[in-house]
C-alpha cells in the first residue's frame, strides 16, 4: 500500500510537470504570436503614415511607389523613410523610383 501511494505521488508529480510544461509552451508560442501580429500592425501603420504624409506633400502618390513602399518589411525603414518625406522636395528625391 505505501509502495502504490508513493508510485502516485511520483506519478502526479510527472503529470504536473508534462502539464506544466504544456501551458508553459501554449503561453511561449501565444507571446510569439502575439509579437507578430503586433509587429505587423506597427509596420501597417508606419505604412500608413509614409502614404499619407506622401500624400500631404506631394499629392497624388504614383502605384509604383505605394508598391516599392508597400514592399519594405522593415518598421524602422519605413521610418526612416516617414522622416525623408518631410526633407526631400520631390518624390524622385526620395529614390523610390516612379
Amino acid at each position: 500500500m505505501l509502495l502504490r501511494q508513493s508510485e502516485n505521488l511520483e506519478v502526479q508529480e510527472m503529470m504536473m510537470t508534462w502539464a506544466e510544461r504544456i501551458e508553459a509552451k501554449g503561453r511561449e508560442e501565444g507571446r510569439r504570436e502575439g509579437r507578430e501580429e503586433g509587429l505587423a500592425e506597427g509596420r501597417k501603420g508606419v505604412y500608413e503614415l509614409v502614404l499619407r504624409l506622401l500624400r500631404q506633400r506631394f499629392g497624388r502618390v504614383p502605384a509604383s511607389i505605394k508598391c516599392r513602399i508597400e514592399a519594405i518589411t522593415s518598421v524602422q525603414e519605413l521610418t526612416r523613410l516617414a522622416e525623408r518625406v518631410l526633407k526631400v522636395d520631390s518624390l524622385e528625391e526620395l529614390g523610390l523610383g516612379s
